[in-house]
């Protein structure tokens, strides 16, 4: 994940005078932090539509069939009543599972993001899929997923700071702070 830091004038200067009156403005920040790490997960999280590696393709001179099952991962089949069904046309991944092999690999992507606090503000958000670096981090990302329309951790990061939700999630937490 790209770093995100935010620059917010004059807030040490707030802190030091809060702190004067004895409040404290941490617990607020954190939230604040929080929320900004939620929205960028939440562009994060959708998967793709579904596409080509999704529904079976023959190699190997159409004598496999080859495809790639969310939740499940890399199935094939040289079944000749798959091979024959697949002939046929309109024939989609389920429907040929029961002559198929595989392995499963799928480490359920959209379900291992993570927000976790670091340091007095800060969030980390990260994903325990040993492949999405791969599949979502722009320095990584391979070409495949790219094609694909897996979005990229700064692509997310991007839209946030495009949409005005921080802003708008700052000025929440000010008014939550003073009571308002």
């Amino acid at each position: 994940m790209p770093d995100l830091t935010l620059e917010i004038l004059g807030l040490d200067e707030v802190r030091e005078r809060l702190a004067g009156l004895g409040r404290d403005l941490g617990p607020e920040m954190q939230a604040f932090t929080h929320a900004v790490a939620e929205e960028i997960e939440e562009r994060l999280r959708p998967y793709p539509p579904m596409n080509e590696g999704n529904f079976p393709h023959p190699i190997r001179g159409g004598q496999t069939l080859t495809w790639y099952e969310r939740g499940w991962g890399q199935r094939y089949t040289s079944s000749p009543k798959a091979l024959a069904r697949y002939e046929k046309g309109n024939v989609t991944g389920k429907s040929l599972r029961r002559w198929s092999g595989g392995k499963k690999t799928s480490e359920q992507l959209g379900q291992q993001w993570s927000i976790k606090p670091y340091g007095q503000w800060g969030q980390i958000l990260g994903n325990r899929a040993s492949y999405s670096a791969t599949v979502q981090g722009a320095a990584q990302q391979a070409a495949v997923h790219k094609k694909h329309g897996w979005k990229t951790d700064e692509t997310a990061v991007q839209e946030v700071i495009a949409s005005g939700v921080i802003r708008r999630l700052f000025n929440q937490m000010i008014r939550h702070f003073l009571g308002r």
